[in-house]
């Protein structure tokens, strides 16, 4: 299974935890989502889901670390602030005690397309990642996650699909069970994710 690996150049600095910003409810979603089971871990141990939110007016962003799918409460330390990313160059510039999500590539291409949105979440779920397909916007499968493809067509798509601006929510078709939702707030990216189930 081609998932939970890291394909961008990761310039991570490892630092204390990020507590100059307050994010506790991002961490609370995010625990809300584990509880749904909708963020965790494979059998084969690689972890899913991860979740953002903007700082600010900024393109900065809060996002939870690489494989902490499997924590069942994430707290502070399991948390990376993204501040600085070259879609074209693959790079991605973080800092935490840990390193930023595999997906943190395509949360910076949501980030970059609007900035309106200042929350991004996405989750896994088999059952209703097949029943979304192409009944949302659906990224086509030759597409694959945590590449600069993928951050480029979302990019693209987010600027001229007004489906998906209105929708808010995308399947990746390349990323098996992979269910992206986002919105101005973390409290609406929850609910725009809460609709469809």
């Amino acid at each position: 299974m081609d998932e939970g690996y890291i394909k961008y150049i990761n310039n991570w600095e490892q630092t204390e935890a990020i507590t100059e910003f307050d994010f506790i409810e991002l961490i609370n979603c995010r625990n809300q989502l584990k509880t749904l089971n909708l963020i965790g871990v494979y059998q084969n141990n690689i972890a899913f889901g991860n979740v953002s939110c903007r700082i600010n007016n900024t393109n900065n962003f809060i996002i939870s670390g690489t494989q902490t799918g499997a924590l069942g409460i994430a707290q502070i330390d399991d948390f990376s602030l993204v501040y600085n990313v070259d879609i074209e160059a693959n790079t991605l510039f973080c800092k935490g005690p840990i390193a930023a999500s595999s997906e943190a590539l395509t949360h910076a291409a949501i980030y970059l397309s609007d900035a309106k949105i200042m929350a991004v979440l996405h989750v896994h779920h088999p059952t209703k990642w097949k029943s979304l397909l192409n009944k949302v916007t659906t990224i086509e499968k030759s597409i694959a996650y945590g590449t600069p493809q993928l951050a480029k067509k979302i990019g693209e798509l987010l600027k001229n699909d007004e489906t998906l601006k209105q929708e808010k929510i995308f399947v990746t078709a390349g990323h098996e069970d992979g269910i992206f939702a986002f919105g101005e707030t973390v409290e609406k990216a929850f609910g725009v994710l809460s609709s469809v189930f």
